[in-house]
């Protein structure tokens, strides 16, 4: 039996912070858990609502080629952009979670614009006073 896929990432959950008031959402991912050895990287992000970029979807369904091509469009269209990187020493001396988690934190305090809230990829909050985050599981 094949597994169900899943649906295509949509603006709904920001539509709704906008209709709301709240305008600079962020979005907050991490990339780097899996390999054995190396950095664990996080980006923030806060899309134009008036410009999203065309053909966005979960990096692990993208080729290399499309993931370089969103990226490009991301950060020539976002109004803030912001990465982190947590080196592998520093995961070692904790663990690649809490590592993954500083690396959102970080990212997401070095945003050029202060968001009113944060959509943060999977169950775990980076540790952050402001602003208001909620979890996004998989």
């Amino acid at each position: 039996m094949s597994k169900p896929s899943k649906p295509a990432p949509d603006f709904a959950l920001e539509a709704a912070l906008h209709f709301r008031g709240i305008r600079k959402v962020a979005g907050i991912d991490e990339v780097g858990r899996g390999p054995l050895a190396g950095p664990v990287c996080a980006a923030a992000v806060i899309l134009d609502p008036a410009n999203i970029p065309q053909g966005l979807n979960d990096s692990k369904a993208m080729s290399a080629k499309a993931r370089e091509d969103a990226f490009i469009r991301i950060v020539a269209s976002a109004q803030a952009v912001a990465f982190s990187f947590v080196t592998a020493e520093e995961i070692d001396a904790t663990d690649i979670r809490k590592a993954a988690l500083r690396a959102m934190a970080q990212a997401a305090s070095g945003l050029s614009l202060a968001p009113s809230y944060a959509l943060v990829d999977g169950r775990d909050l980076p540790a952050l006073a402001r602003p208001p985050l909620q979890a996004i599981p998989a």
